[in-house]
């Protein structure tokens, strides 16, 4: 599992994204909480990495628990070459091959846990719940 702090926008959903094609089980973290509440959901989920930026951190004034992954840090690595190849990747090879080459290490199937969210823990820790795969990549 790898934790996602991010606000619901086109990088939070490519992140999530690149999560499940590595065979990661995203957990969106509420960044409207406690530091405290970040902690018992990373805790939950025996969290140890969280994707998130800087910029965002700043705005919402918390700290992720774990080792930290900022993504435009991982944006500034990737040169024009990448970039390029990564694209007509993304266009011309099947699913499957996408997510062997993103590291995913095995299919997906219907009973995989496809994400887990956190309730608003209004009365006490939040709790998690999880949704599993509704769709497949067929090639």
């Amino acid at each position: 599992m790898v934790g996602i702090l991010l606000p619901p926008s086109v990088p939070g959903a490519l992140v999530n994204y690149a999560a499940m094609l590595m065979g990661k089980v995203p957990v969106n973290l509420n960044y409207t909480v406690s530091n405290e509440t970040l902690a018992s959901c990373a805790q939950q989920c025996n969290l140890k990495t969280v994707v998130t930026a800087r910029v965002f951190l700043e705005k919402v004034k918390i700290q992720p628990p774990g080792e930290t992954i900022f993504i435009e840090d991982i944006a500034k690595d990737a040169g024009f070459g990448e970039r390029v190849t990564a694209a007509l990747a993304a266009s011309l090879l099947p699913a499957k091959t996408i997510a062997k080459f993103a590291g995913c290490g095995r299919p997906a199937s219907l009973d995989d846990v496809a994400t887990i969210i956190f309730s608003s823990g209004s009365t006490g820790d939040p709790r998690a719940s999880s949704s599993r795969t509704t769709i497949l990549f067929r090639t």
